[in-house]
């Protein structure tokens, strides 16, 4: 099981922050469980998860809110850097530059 989070990087930071954020606020939850299950995630994590973490939790014990997210390279993302990237996505599928699924499936064949 550790050999597959390892090949899970980006869902392991999905997780990370889901249980960062939402199990930080959750009181059912015990202290103890909480720092468990981050211990087992942070064993098995690569360092750009670890580094998300970590970087994570100094926002949340700051009370800086202004951390909204990650890149997929760990980087943390403000909430107008977020909002940045969004609307610039749009903007790229709006202006019709974008793969459908089946062309993307072809390209993918070509790696």
């Amino acid at each position: 099981m550790k050999q597959d989070r390892r090949n899970h990087g980006q869902g392991l930071v999905a997780l990370a922050i889901v249980l960062c954020v939402f199990l930080w606020k959750i009181p059912a939850v015990s202290a103890l469980q909480i720092r468990r299950e981050l211990h087992d995630i942070i064993e098995v994590a690569d360092d750009k998860l670890v580094a998300a973490i970590y970087v994570l939790l100094q926002s949340l014990l700051q009370n800086d809110t202004s951390i909204v997210g990650f890149t997929g390279s760990g980087k943390p993302l403000t909430k107008e850097e977020f909002i940045a990237r969004i609307r610039e996505s749009h903007a790229v599928g709006n202006a019709g530059k974008v793969k459908t699924a089946a062309e993307l499936l072809e390209e993918i064949q070509t790696w």
